[in-house]
């Protein structure tokens, strides 16, 4: 099953981890983005 959310945020502790979270922050806004609007791929939304 897709994971939508995000496990909550732990105490961070390098430049890495920092770069792991925001990345799955952005795949669950993308997968988010798709669901919403599955036909574009451009990032715009149809009016």
């Amino acid at each position: 099953m897709l994971k939508i959310v995000p496990d909550p945020p732990l105490p961070l502790h390098s430049l890495e981890d920092t770069i792991m979270l925001a990345s799955e922050y952005a795949l669950c806004a993308e997968a988010v983005r798709l669901a919403a609007n599955p036909l574009s791929t451009t990032g715009e939304t149809d009016q």
